[in-house]
Formats: C-alpha cells, sequence, structure tokens
C-alpha cells in the first residue's frame, strides 16, 4: 500500500522504473552512490530529496561466475531517471539528518575491517557509503582504509521477509583502530550529513 508521501513523489516524478548498475569494485560502490544521489538532487525539490531518498527501492543479485561482482538495481521514479528533467540545474548541497538506529556496524578484526548495514531503501545505501567515506577521512587509519580499498570486497545476502531487505558488507584487508572509528561514529551521527 502507497503512503501518502510516496503518492506526493509519484504524482510530481512519475512512475516507478528500474535502474541497474554493474558493481565490480568499492570504486564501482561509490560512483553508484554518487550518480543515483546526483540525479535526485539535480531533479528534486530541496524539501523532498529525503523522503525520495528513502523511497528509491534498492536489489541485489549476484553476477554469475564472479566472486564480488554485483548488480544493483534502482526503483526510482521515472523523472529522476530522465536527464531531460534536469534543466541543466546543478546539484546542491542539502543537508540531512542521520537517525542513530540507521548508524551503519562495523568490526576490526584480525588483520581486516568489517562495515555493515542493512539495506532497504537508497537512504541506507548512501548511509553506509558516506560512513565509510567518513572513516577514510580519520588521519592514520583513513590511509589504511585509501591503499587497500582495491582489495576491499562487498558480499550482501538476502534477510527475512520479516526483516526486510538486505545485508550488505564492506570488508577491507586491513585492521583499524576500533576507539577511532567509536569516536569517528559518535560525530558523524552529531552533525548533518550534507548531500555532495
Amino acid at each position: 500500500m502507497e503512503t501518502p508521501t510516496k503518492q506526493i513523489l509519484l504524482a510530481n516524478y512519475g512512475n516507478m522504473k528500474l535502474a541497474r548498475y554493474l558493481v565490480r569494485s568499492y570504486d564501482d560502490f561509490v560512483d553508484v552512490c554518487h550518480t543515483v544521489a546526483r540525479q535526485v538532487l539535480k531533479c528534486a525539490e530541496r524539501k523532498q530529496v529525503f523522503n525520495l531518498f528513502n523511497t528509491i527501492e534498492c536489489t541485489f543479485t549476484s553476477v554469475p561466475n564472479t566472486l564480488t561482482s554485483l548488480i544493483v538495481g534502482f526503483t526510482m521514479p521515472e523523472k529522476i531517471l530522465s536527464r531531460q528533467s534536469y534543466r541543466s540545474r546543478p546539484a546542491r548541497d542539502v543537508e540531512i539528518r542521520v537517525p542513530a538506529t540507521h548508524a551503519p556496524k562495523y568490526r576490526c578484526l584480525e588483520g581486516q575491517t568489517l562495515f555493515s548495514a542493512r539495506i532497504s531503501c537508497f537512504f541506507d545505501l548512501y548511509l553506509l557509503h558516506r560512513f565509510i567515506r567518513e572513516a577514510m577521512n580519520l588521519p592514520g587509519e583513513g590511509m589504511k582504509l585509501i591503499t587497500s580499498k582495491r582489495q576491499a570486497q562487498i558480499t550482501v545476502s538476502r534477510l527475512s521477509e520479516e526483516q526486510g531487505g538486505y545485508r550488505l558488507k564492506v570488508a577491507f584487508p586491513c585492521e583499524c583502530d576500533v576507539e577511532k572509528l567509536v569516536q569517528m561514529e559518535s560525530h558523524f551521527l552529531k552533525q548533518a550529513m550534507r548531500s555532495s
């Protein structure tokens, strides 16, 4: 059943259509997040960006005969997909408050740092991307993540019907200081996340 918010978005931005992107690496993952966010920011009214991020549904399909390649599907309004709706308007910066319940999880294991999140919509995926990016800005620890990102492995598993969505994990082959990540998480949740 469609919520009143979704009905308004459909009226303004058209029916939902599926777009698919191939993700073979962490850099591809970042590019996909930037691409979809930029499409929304160029087309949407500022006050509707957060609702659109939450309305865009995500699906994941593993590519056969590969270890980490995924096809990521986004079901989004057709006007967001249409370049004609951009009207040459530049993407604008929008502040988004991050609910504490949405904070991605992380673990520092022997020789590995793992980030994970439950993904059901684009906002969840974008939040995971921004969380990892924040970790990459940490002095010392960030350089470990940046230099090892080419070896980062992305895996996904479907959650139960009760939970809904997927569990997406990004594992970097380096061990970060968990204390620094805890401090970073606290700061991340207190600040408004900017959409750029």
